[in-house]
């Protein structure tokens, strides 16, 4: 049997005075913009809406955050996209897209067609 892409961990971090709660792979992924991790752990059904939670054991704010969000909030933008593409919400609403990632909508898109175009090309050169 494979490891659970979705087991969900509670960790420390005494420097910044936060719990985090129900954090998984992904979201720690996602937080370090590790686009590969991201793309394996969504390929291996791994839940991209799942919240974590984050606490400030200071102040007491609590943050709730999907992969995305922390994605967004850490300026992953390519892997905040990808998450967005690669999202199990109802499909109707993962049509439109994020205003989170507008200011970078085309230099996302540019690298999405650049990476299709280099895939495609290999393929043609290897099967021809």
């Amino acid at each position: 049997a494979g490891a659970d892409v979705n087991k969900a961990r509670q960790a420390e971090d005494p420097e910044s005075n936060k719990v985090w709660t129900n954090v998984g792979p992904l979201h720690l992924a996602a937080a370090l913009g590790n686009l590969d991790i991201v793309n394996l752990l969504a390929s291996a059904g791994a839940d991209t809406i799942g919240p974590a939670v984050i606490k400030n054991t200071v102040t007491g704010e609590i943050i709730e955050g999907r992969p995305f969000d922390f994605a967004v909030g850490y300026s992953h933008h390519l892997t905040a996209y990808t998450l967005w593409s690669a999202s199990k919400r109802d499909k109707q609403a993962a049509h439109e897209f994020p205003t989170e990632l507008s200011a970078y909508r085309a230099p996302i898109e540019t690298r999405r067609q650049t990476e299709k175009d280099i895939i495609e090309t290999l393929i043609t050169n290897v099967l021809s």
